[in-house]
């Protein structure tokens, strides 16, 4: 079956803007983006392209990871539907925005009818147990939970998930937060301070500036502008990383950029997006919130305690896999054999943190 993936690409020579309007303005969907054309058999489909649709059996759409109450599908998705005519367009992850588990989150009806018109072709991947609760609400249960595909790119990157045993760390840390824009909160500029004070490092992902506004002290400015960082190649950001022993932030996928380089992290949560993927996978969380700021760095890196993720991540990864088959989607050769070898580590480990070793 040949199967089209609905997504830009660029080059190292594509202009600055055109870049990030390739990757909906944030280099943190490049984990994602890449997860999916290194996990999954498929052709990269442009947005100019839509007349190879017709030599596709089946189409990978990443267009549904962000809806607000108020989000309608758009005219691209309803005309891609149109074209596809009874062939599927596998969502991969529906999930839904919200500060918090609002649960009277209301679709917007032409979304509703959009999203049971998918369902109708496939299975649709979703991000966790909220969004997939909501979606039941309002009529669409043909769905499997499946949190981010960027957390299944491990293997890829890892032979196994040993530096996640050692004795935590924070001698040289990265850090990541929330995009310059908007108002910035006393605690948001705590919280920038704190970063300053105790990282080595900043993972940007938006490129906004840090005006004086937001941040008045210069000093503070002047650190963000000398040591931030920002990646548009996967591979570079996580050699990159490898320089540092803890990774800290709001960003989910910037921490998993950590992960990728064996850089244990801690994953602060603020919103619905970010718990549901935390806690499908078990990973170590703050609340935002709860964040002290009167603690030193290795404190909080002590509280990155895996053995949750560490019992799960196994049947996550067949959980992912059997999602791809149920819509006869099969996986790269690469990964096949990555998984493989992978797996192999990863049962004795699981079996030592199951039995307390």
């Amino acid at each position: 079956m040949r199967v089209g993936f609905f997504t830009d690409t660029f080059t190292q020579f594509t202009a600055l803007n055109d870049k990030y309007d390739s990757i909906a303005w944030n280099t943190g969907n490049i984990l994602f983006l890449n997860a999916i054309k290194k996990t999954i058999e498929c052709d990269i489909i442009s947005s100019w392209e839509e007349d190879k649709m017709e030599d596709y059996d089946a189409f990978i759409t990443s267009d549904l990871i962000w809806l607000l109450e108020s989000t309608k599908p758009t005219e691209r998705l309803l005309n891609r539907l149109k074209m596809a005519k009874d062939r599927p367009i596998i969502p991969l992850s529906v999930g839904l925005q919200s500060h918090t588990f609002k649960p009277d989150f209301t679709l917007q009806p032409e979304m509703v009818l959009a999203l049971k018109e998918i369902e109708s072709r496939c299975v649709m991947a979703v991000r966790g147990e909220y969004t997939a609760d909501i979606l039941s609400r309002h009529g669409v249960k043909n769905i499997e939970i499946v949190g981010c595909p960027s957390m299944y790119q491990l293997p890829l990157y890892l032979g196994n998930l040993n530096f996640l045993e050692k004795e935590p760390t924070a001698s040289f840390a990265t850090a990541n937060y929330r995009s310059f824009d908007g108002t910035f909160s006393s605690a948001d500029r705590d919280m920038l301070r704190y970063i300053q004070t105790y990282s080595g490092a900043f993972a940007e992902q938006t490129l906004l500036p840090l005006t004086p506004k937001m941040m008045p002290d210069a000093r503070v400015r002047q650190w963000f502008n000398r040591y931030t960082y920002i990646f548009f190649d996967l591979d570079s950001w996580v050699l990159h990383n490898q320089r540092y022993d803890f990774s800290f932030g709001l960003r989910f996928h910037g921490n998993v950029a950590a992960l990728l380089a064996k850089v244990p992290a801690l994953f602060m949560k603020f919103d619905s997006r970010t718990q549901e993927m935390t806690d499908y996978f078990g990973l170590p969380t703050v609340r935002a919130d709860q964040f002290s700021m009167d603690e030193p760095i290795f404190r909080h890196a002590e509280r990155t305690d895996y053995s949750a993720f560490l019992r799960g991540y196994r049947s996550k990864l067949e959980n992912y896999t059997d999602f791809l088959k149920r819509n006869n989607l099969e996986t790269t050769q690469n990964f096949r054999n990555r998984l493989d070898n992978f797996l192999v580590g990863h049962r004795s480990l699981e079996t030592r943190v199951l039995e307390g070793v």
